[in-house]
């Protein structure tokens, strides 16, 4: 079992200061969590030799780095140069040994229809897929929970995979769970192009208007993997099929991050144990 934890999880700590990069990568050996799901920015600032070698001393590995390309334009020029500027991530995941780099698609929808935009994504996706043709590296891309009428059905993830052979697809079950899908229906349809996999929690939204609105009317708050109401049938059916990709905790409650993320990462070891 491969188990990872997004640096996404620790966004607040490291904003206010209270965890640095290098603490950061303590904690994981601390947890005894070997993969580091890097947010490229979070690295900002450290040489990637001089974080190759951390994470190295510490007997860690950098699986994945996620990476933000402004690739919702209507403009394919735009759209060209926003791929392009995704070069640098390309040499920082071949410095620290990463195979995948996850494409997050950012930019100014404008007038754009949906369907409009899932187009410019997917021509994002082709580019990005043909400038690392040959690296070793993958492009990867999740459903996103709080865009699911965008890019968080099963339907869109299909499309995106239809734009180059070469995608691969994290499977996210959380948002799934704000898309309105049911998970292991979706692990189905999708399963042969899942080579990532982000676990993470919701809880029912206790105050009015507090929490992301789903597909099913209900609003969610972040809670701790284990300690709400995703079932993670779809990552124990993925880990019995023979799948030899992570499995990577993500937390974005209210709790304090490093508290809250070393409790998920507890119970999703004993879950995935079971």
């Amino acid at each position: 079992m491969n188990m990872s934890i997004m640096t996404y999880c620790y966004s607040p700590a490291l904003a206010s200061g209270a965890l640095d990069l290098a603490g950061m990568l303590q904690e994981y050996a601390r947890l005894g969590v070997p993969g580091v799901e890097l947010v490229q920015a979070h690295a900002a600032g450290m040489p990637t030799a001089e974080l190759r070698a951390r994470v190295d001393d510490l007997g860690l590995t950098v699986p994945l780095l996620l990476v933000g390309a402004p690739v919702i334009d209507a403009d394919p020029a735009k759209r060209a140069a926003a791929v392009e500027g995704m070069r640098p991530a390309l040499d920082m995941a071949l410095g620290l040994g990463a195979k995948q780099i996850m494409l997050l698609p950012s930019g100014d929808a404008g007038n754009a229809s949906d369907a409009e935009v899932r187009r410019y994504i997917c021509d994002g996706i082709a580019r990005a897929c043909e400038m690392v043709k040959g690296s070793g590296v993958q492009i990867i891309v999740e459903n996103h929970g709080g865009a699911h009428r965008l890019r968080g059905r099963v339907e869109h993830m299909l499309e995106f995979a239809d734009a180059h052979p070469d995608l691969g697809l994290c499977f996210d079950d959380g948002n799934f769970l704000l898309a309105g899908e049911e998970e292991l229906a979706a692990l189905e349809k999708l399963a042969g192009r899942v080579v990532h996999f982000h676990c993470k929690d919701w809880a029912l939204s206790a105050e009015d208007g507090k929490g992301i609105l789903a597909a099913d009317g209900k609003r969610y708050v972040g809670a701790v993997i284990g300690e709400g109401v995703v079932p993670r049938t779809a990552a124990k059916k993925l880990q019995a099929s023979g799948y030899t990709g992570f499995f990577s905790v993500e937390y974005e409650g209210a709790e304090d991050p490093v508290i809250a993320t070393a409790r998920a990462a507890a119970n999703l070891k004993a879950i995935l144990a079971a």
